[in-house]
């Protein structure tokens, strides 16, 4: 039962939370807290690493570098409103917290999905058509396909920041671990269909547009690792394909879990629905930006000869 504020400049805007056991909250919140800078430090370490040296100034890198700092944004989204409730000890905070979290996690969404896709596509024409890779992603049409990606996802998020604007007058009580744009349009008073079916609308063309895309890459690639003459090259590859399909399929599974119950929710306030849109927020914003970076880039041999070499400061031939 949360009393709602409405008062000029009063914190007016409420997380429920895990409905019924404010310890689950709780734990949630130290969970997301601990996972902020190890995802922070992880990500860092990728941009850092291909800062760092010319030899990484290639497409595959340029793309790992745009995940990075997707996911730095991803991670920094999930904590901007625990940061305000652990220090006031409260479930309330300012709306502003709550606009800029939901402009973050849109343009999270948005940008991850674009990350994703792109180096998806980078590794299908590295592998299915070799001789036209330099010809397809040259450093000019690579800066314009990320320039482009980026433009297009911050003007959708700030198209739903002026569909939300209303929230900013009125108080406000979001079932759920934090301010994402359907949980915001799920509360909006009078209701709003037309928010609520712009964010369905571009949520799923985002992700059936990204789901077909890198379906097509890795199915593809599959199909030309089948006809490699080197039977141990193929089997290694296909293993280290099937490593980086895990994330995806694993983001798309929280992703459709998370927005599925908060449509549920749109039409029956249900605390069971709202406790695994809890769970499924948490992991998602914390899981994802840290898993990201070990399974796209710290893992690869060449960027942690780089990183290594830098920190050691020593001479050797590689060096």
């Amino acid at each position: 039962n949360f009393s709602q504020n409405g008062s000029a400049g009063s914190p007016n805007v409420a997380l429920t939370g895990f409905c019924g056991e404010s310890v689950v909250t709780t734990v949630l919140q130290s969970y997301t807290i601990i996972m902020y800078p190890l995802s922070l430090l992880l990500n860092l370490l990728l941009v850092f690493s291909i800062i760092i040296s010319k030899q990484m100034a290639k497409p595959m890198y340029v793309f790992m570098l745009n995940l990075a700092i997707t996911d730095i944004i991803g991670c920094t989204a999930g904590v901007i409103t625990i940061f305000p409730m652990l220090i006031t000890k409260s479930n309330y905070f300012f709306k502003e917290f709550c606009f800029f979290q939901g402009f973050l996690v849109y343009l999270f969404a948005g940008a991850l999905s674009g990350a994703v896709t792109t180096m998806a596509i980078d590794r299908y024409v590295a592998i299915c058509n070799p001789l036209l890779y330099i010809c397809i992603f040259k450093k000019t049409r690579t800066v314009i396909i990320l320039i482009s990606s980026w433009l297009v996802t911050i003007v959708m998020a700030f198209v739903y920041m002026g569909l939300s604007i209303k929230m900013i007058s009125q108080p406000v009580i979001i079932r759920g671990f934090l301010c994402e744009h359907l949980s915001i349009s799920n509360v909006m008073n009078p209701p709003s269909e037309f928010n609520f079916i712009f964010n369905i609308a571009t949520i799923l063309a985002l992700i059936i547009v990204s789901f077909c895309l890198q379906y097509y890459t890795y199915n593809q690639i599959f199909n030309e690792l089948r006809n490699f003459r080197d039977a141990e090259l193929a089997q290694n590859s296909k293993y280290r394909l099937a490593r980086h399909l895990f994330l995806p399929i694993a983001t798309y599974l929280l992703g459709f879990i998370m927005y599925g119950c908060s449509i549920v929710d749109h039409f029956i306030c249900n605390p069971y629905v709202t406790n695994i849109k809890v769970v499924t927020q948490a992991l998602y914003y914390t899981a994802v930006p840290a898993l990201n970076p070990i399974v796209y880039g710290l893992n690869i041999s060449e960027l942690r000869k780089h990183l290594l070499c830098f920190m050691r400061k020593h001479a050797s031939p590689y060096c």
